[in-house]
């Protein structure tokens, strides 16, 4: 057994390396190995804050003086990125690591579904098509958070399975402490502690220890807002409040409502955007977006539950459209759009509200680049099955499965759909990155119940 293990994690890990050098060197080719070809969108903020705390400016979305504080972005991703730059001082090399933490993902998603499922060979099969995702193969070649995130969600979701075992504090503290972590990557996260507290207690009834499990979510709380403490306090300090981020602000009135707005107008979203932002204040917004205090937050939080009021029906339209491509876009089409020349621009929200838009720009990907169609075309077939196998395994879980089983799923499921939630609408393929991971799990689940039905798997390492 233990030769099974080993082998299977070396084919990972030389499948990895060979996927991932892969796409180093498409990724960079297509750039002319440029850095300004990794250096857009998000990725520059990013980058210009890790920068900026190597030159000690500290954590400052400002390029020149007096570099003011900023809590836009949270301090994780930049971080790690100005330690590798510090090191190495190239961008390249924060690439490279992020290459080697996806193989980790692999690795770590294998244990903890040999650990669920019992079955190493399926484990192995969903760790290469982890590997083999486009969102995770297109993201591991940016400047983005998203990579680093499913590292810490693994670590918690590994050690929570760890005390649904032993029932030992020690696993849920260290599924806490990654909780911490990711929520310092990505601020969508801070919301997760809840979810993982209700499935804790859902455990402690079941089992007859709701004492003992009311112990586990204080532990777990505690550790949580421990981890995150140092930067809330610093936000207090500078800012006035223990906001996480104000990024929240910026969403809810520049992506939500510019997007219902887009529905309503029959416009680009991102055109609509780019109004919503010319027509706030210039006193009122700057590129920290660090000036939201208190009045000018209760402004744009005012501006848009008027959208919404006056807009109903568009408001549903947008969470029906986001919701739906949450769980159909596999990311191939990012990924297509990545490789393309010239950059074309990923077809968001907008283009999927005007479909001549949306037919164009296919149209323009594949007369550029023809072979993406058959990657495309595969990834689509690939996360139709799975999907398929996802909603097999929970309609059967529903009678059959044991409590720990059910737990893993219910804590699976409700992740998703808290993604699939708080994505909308912004439905750019990467915000469910986070999620696959669980996605994973819950076709695994689906698998194994479905080959064992039809007899395909009778022994423990089929």
């Amino acid at each position: 057994m233990k030769n099974n293990i080993t082998k299977y994690v070396v084919i990972i890990i030389l499948a990895g390396v060979l996927i991932n050098a892969a796409g180093f060197i498409l990724f960079g080719t297509l750039g002319d190995w440029s850095q300004k070809k990794f250096i857009d969108s998000d990725a520059s903020a990013y980058y210009l804050l890790a920068k900026n705390i190597l030159a000690g400016h500290g954590f400052s979305l400002a390029d020149s003086v007096p570099y003011l504080p900023s809590r836009f972005r949270v301090p994780a991703y930049p971080l790690f990125m100005a330690g590798i730059l510090a090191v190495f001082g190239n961008i390249f090399a924060v690439l490279a690591l992020q290459e080697i933490l996806s193989i980790i993902n692999a690795v770590i998603l294998f244990f903890l579904l040999k650990n669920l499922l019992k079955k190493e060979l399926l484990a192995f099969t969903l760790s290469i098509l982890f590997l083999l995702d486009p969102l995770v193969f297109r993201y591991e070649n940016g400047l983005m958070t998203e990579t680093l995130l499913i590292f810490f969600l693994l670590l918690a979701i590994y050690f929570f399975v760890k005390y649904l075992s032993s029932e030992r504090l020690k696993y849920i503290g260290f599924s806490a402490i990654f909780l911490g972590c990711a929520a310092l990557t990505k601020p969508i996260i801070q919301f997760l502690p809840w979810i993982f507290s209700a499935a804790i207690i859902f455990w402690g009834v079941r089992r007859g220890v709701l004492r003992k499990s009311l112990t586990a979510v204080l532990v777990l709380i505690v550790v949580f807002f421990s981890v995150l403490s140092p930067w809330l306090i610093r936000n207090k300090i500078q800012f006035g409040n223990t906001h996480l981020s104000s990024n929240d602000w910026y969403n809810i009135y520049y992506v939500n409502t510019a997007a219902v707005l887009a529905v309503e107008q029959g416009k680009n979203w991102m055109t609509v955007q780019e109004e919503l932002i010319r027509e706030t204040p210039p006193l009122k917004y700057s590129r920290e977006l660090d000036y939201f205090g208190v009045p000018v937050s209760s402004e744009l939080a005012g501006r848009a539950v008027g959208v919404c009021l006056k807009y109903p029906w568009s408001v549903v339209r947008v969470a029906i459209t986001g919701t739906l491509r949450f769980f159909i876009d596999e990311g191939g089409q990012d990924l297509g759009y990545a490789l393309s020349p010239n950059s074309i621009k990923t077809v968001g929200l907008g283009t999927l509200i005007s479909r001549g838009e949306y037919i164009k720009a296919v149209s323009e990907l594949f007369s550029r680049r023809p072979v993406v169609l058959i990657p495309m075309i595969l990834f689509k077939i690939v996360w139709l099955a799975l999907l398929f196998f996802i909603f097999y395994g929970l309609w059967h879980a529903r009678r059959e499965a044991d409590s720990r089983q059910k737990l893993i799923i219910f804590l699976s499921v409700a992740i998703v759909l808290y993604f699939a939630v708080l994505s909308v609408p912004n439905t750019e393929a990467r915000t469910r990155m986070p999620a696959i991971p669980f996605f994973m799990i819950l076709a695994g689940y689906g698998v194994k119940d479905f080959v064992e039905r039809k007899g395909y798997l009778n022994n423990k390492n089929g």
